[in-house]
């Protein structure tokens, strides 16, 4: 018996395409559920939260544009792989398609012995989507408990870009520490030369440079950071 996790989602307003898609995924294993406009497809995939979708891009009531992107939003970060069946000199509706969500396209008059192979590509695209975003979950629920904060220092403009937890950690927003500058005047007077000298070594080295230094916090005040050049920071108390 199909699980929930092999339930695809197929939308189309002609009969006829629904019936022919239903008979080509159903006999590999899938379990079907369909909808004959974007409407109907977007409460569908609420509450079934099926594996993929399948949608045509012109229906009544809701078209397949409206339909994907309403579907991306209930999907939040999931990856769900949305895939639109378009006319296959339609350009415009595969740009658009994409801006909207869409993981792929397939062209009609729809190319059957291709289309169980776009759609398991799609499947293990989308497991693969899934199964890193719920790695960087995890690696971001240790970071908080570890009181760990992650920067990129983009040498071009001395820009510096910080992971989500910076201000979880330190109760100071990333916009304040936008810059190098910003960084080193956060640093202790004592400890400032050494920070700079220590990271104009990190502009010239390919290696990594690590350095322990003061830093003030309108959260916990003055605190210790271990700070690693390349792209790494961790706070000690």
């Amino acid at each position: 018996m199909p699980t929930p996790s092999q339930r695809l989602l197929i939308v189309d307003d002609d009969n006829a395409t629904r019936m022919l898609l239903r008979g080509v995924l159903s006999r590999q294993g899938f379990e079907i559920i369909e909808a004959a406009n974007g409407a109907q497809a977007v409460a569908l995939f609420s509450q079934h939260r099926p594996l993929l979708v399948l949608l045509d891009v012109m229906m009544p009531v809701m078209d397949g544009f409206t339909a994907c992107a309403e579907m991306r939003a209930i999907d939040h970060n999931e990856g769900t792989p949305l895939i639109m069946l378009t006319g296959a000199d339609d350009l415009k509706a595969i740009d658009k398609a994409f801006r909207v969500g869409a993981t792929d396209f397939i062209t009609k008059p729809i190319n059957w012995t291709l289309l169980t192979q776009r759609v398991r590509y799609a499947l293990r695209s989308g497991q693969l989507n899934r199964e890193v975003r719920q790695s960087r979950l995890r690696q971001a629920s240790a970071c908080r408990i570890a009181k760990l904060a992650f920067w990129e220092w983009r040498l071009t403009d001395d820009s510096l870009h910080w992971s989500d937890d910076l201000e979880a950690v330190l109760g100071v927003s990333a916009q304040h520490i936008a810059q190098v500058a910003d960084f080193l005047d956060a640093v202790h007077p004592d400890d400032r030369a050494r920070a700079q000298r220590l990271m104009n070594l990190a502009r010239q080295s390919t290696g990594s440079i690590e350095m322990e230094l003061r830093m003030h916090t309108s959260k916990i005040g003055w605190c210790v950071w271990w700070a690693n050049a390349a792209f790494r920071v961790a706070i000690t108390r």
